[in-house]
């Protein structure tokens, strides 16, 4: 998809030099792409502490087929 967008370019050089891209369609997919996972990951941290997780020896033990 075709987008005319402004960006500064002071910063789309900068994103480019970090991601090690070559054109700036590289460098803004690479950032966005960086961008929603950030924001996936935040929203998974959001989620630490309140899902109870089982996860210690005794629960490994006890799933169907483990070794023990």
């Amino acid at each position: 998809m075709r987008t005319t967008i402004e960006i500064p370019e002071d910063l789309i050089k900068e994103v480019m030099k970090i991601s090690r891209t070559k054109t700036k369609t590289a460098a803004v997919r690479v950032a966005l792409e960086q961008f929603v996972m950030n924001k996936r990951m935040n929203r998974l941290l959001d989620y630490r502490g309140r899902i109870p997780l089982d996860s210690g020896p005794s629960a490994i033990s006890r799933k169907p087929g483990a070794r023990g």
